[in-house]
């Protein structure tokens, strides 16, 4: 017959804990406005900086401010009709650089 220790039960059940803690944090982290995604992309390209920009500027329509919600909300229109995705993208971006270039947040 097989048996476990005490500590052997312990040690599982402390993995199985703090393994769910680390998928409950990162799913926490795809929550709320996603300021930990606006700390790692401060110093990278202008190009993404935008694609982020686009995407919370896709979700504000909808009082939210997550580039998550913003990409769900791109592909729902992709989804529907191509067309409409592409120039749902097209106006992203001029909004988005004119935004910009006038220096509004």
């Amino acid at each position: 017959m097989w048996m476990e220790t005490k500590t052997e039960v312990e040690e599982a059940s402390r993995s199985r804990a703090s393994l769910s803690r680390r998928v409950l944090n990162t799913l926490l982290l795809c929550t709320g406005d996603m300021e930990c995604l606006d700390e790692y992309m401060h110093d990278k390209s202008f190009v993404l900086q935008l694609g982020v920009w686009g995407l919370r500027g896709v979700t504000r329509v909808i009082l939210a401010n997550n580039p998550l919600s913003g990409a769900l909300i791109l592909a729902a229109l992709y989804w529907a009709s191509p067309w409409q995705g592409l120039l749902g993208t097209l106006g992203i971006l001029v909004s988005t650089l004119t935004a910009v270039i006038m220096g509004q947040d």
